[in-house]
């Protein structure tokens, strides 16, 4: 769970027996949270918890099968969403969901596997790059004002652009537009279509 705040903060809330499989480093200005618990044959999933807060946050991958959710509108300059394995097939997971509320000047969303994204708010500039598979995005409450997809994937892809959009549609998945904006520059390069709703 991620909120802003004027300190950075981070607050772990699991099962006494399972803090010990639970690891929190910062490595050049990069906060990594591992969770090596793996067996829930005899307990809850979910039981684990983490709450980061920050002033500030440039990025964050989701490498887990769980929700990254904002607490409050979340404000930052810039702000990189990651769910892909690009560099490292196979070396993380590719399933973990984005559900937040944002006012980010720019946006950024890499992914490919299967994670969906939620999100509401406003955005100045925004890429929304899906590389693979079947990710979604859920962007029709999230105005952005300038817009580029790339969309090689097979789901759906879902804007809400309020003066440009252009990018390629490439795979499967649609493109489907709550507005249509000034400037629609978007190629349709296989059977993914650009939709105006």
């Amino acid at each position: 769970i991620v909120s802003q705040g004027d300190f950075q903060n981070v607050r772990v809330e699991t099962g006494e027996n399972l803090m010990n499989e639970i690891q929190v480093k910062v490595k050049d200005s990069i906060l990594t949270i591992s969770d090596r618990n793996s067996c829930n044959w005899v307990r809850d999933y979910g039981i684990t918890k983490v709450y980061v807060t920050s002033p500030d946050i440039n990025e964050i991958r989701n490498s887990s099968g769980l929700t990254v959710e904002s607490e409050g509108v979340i404000r930052f300059r810039k702000l990189k969403l990651v769910s892909e394995d690009i560099f490292e097939e196979d070396g993380a997971h590719r399933d973990g969901d984005f559900n937040m509320d944002l006012d980010v000047g720019n946006l950024n969303i890499n992914a490919n596997g299967l994670s969906k994204f939620y999100l509401r708010g406003k955005v100045y500039a925004g890429f929304f790059g899906l590389f693979d598979g079947d990710v979604r995005i859920e962007a029709g409450d999230l105005e952005v004002e300038r817009l580029y997809v790339f969309h090689r994937g097979t789901n759906k892809m879902i804007v809400n652009p309020q003066d440009i959009i252009r990018g390629e549609i490439r795979g499967l998945g649609d493109v489907i537009c709550k507005n249509r904006p000034r400037v629609v520059d978007v190629e349709e390069l296989y059977t993914g279509r650009l939709i105006f709703e």
